[in-house]
């Protein structure tokens, strides 16, 4: 739950330089400290300049306001830096900060948190590497496929993944989500000196990072 307490809390959001149309719609609810009474609320919000604006306001005295739902959807032709933060009348702190590209949505939903779809609507899976977080755009195959940087293959049957050429920052994760046998092969290069890798059980999964010449298993 992100809630606002006391009537100087804020959430809002930081733009970066190359905004262009970034539109924000956020959904809420005051509770009343004195009784049981619960008033939903929205808001509909067009970010234009890089700037900090106010998403969900401060409530009134004696109520407390709980953000149900936000979404950030940008709606450029470029990329933007976008940070959403909250501000307790003192201090203000970042809780998520991320680069949208053209025609992603960021969301934020009361028991799920963030998570972003890419635009075509696909959710894009989030998973810790070695020096930063990697978002992944999950794509569901059934016969033998080319993959794309970015790409979470979800596999099911039994076929073959190719990885694309290789690139310094090329990743890309495959998962057998059924019973059947994926052999991942490289374009160019090998998998951690080997032509090949199969993933056979289940569930299983594994990614890939290019170093520039090769691919290395993560």
């Amino acid at each position: 739950m992100i809630l606002l307490s006391t009537a100087t809390e804020l959430l809002q959001v930081v733009t970066g330089s190359s905004v262009s149309s970034i539109n924000v719609q956020s959904s809420y609810v005051d509770l009343s400290n004195v009784g049981t009474v619960q008033t939903p609320h929205d808001l509909n919000t067009l970010i234009t300049t890089a700037t900090t604006t106010t998403i969900v306001g401060s409530p009134a005295v004696s109520t407390q306001r709980a953000v149900k739902n936000l979404c950030i959807y940008n709606s450029s032709g470029s990329s933007c830096a976008v940070t959403i933060q909250h501000y307790d009348g003192t201090t203000t702190v970042a809780i998520f900060s991320y680069v949208m590209l053209a025609g992603e949505s960021v969301y934020w939903s009361e028991g799920r948190g963030f998570y972003i779809l890419d635009t075509h609507g696909n959710l894009k899976v989030t998973t810790s590497g070695s020096s930063s977080t990697v978002f992944y755009t999950v794509t569901s195959q059934t016969s033998n496929y080319a993959a794309n940087s970015g790409d979470d293959v979800w596999c099911t049957g039994t076929f073959a993944v190719t990885l694309p050429a290789v690139g310094n920052t090329t990743r890309i994760k495959v998962t057998n989500r059924g019973t059947g046998m994926i052999t991942i092969s490289p374009a160019s290069g090998t998998i951690n000196g080997n032509a090949s890798l199969t993933i056979a059980r289940q569930y299983s999964s594994a990614e890939f990072a290019s170093n520039g010449t090769n691919w290395d298993i993560e």
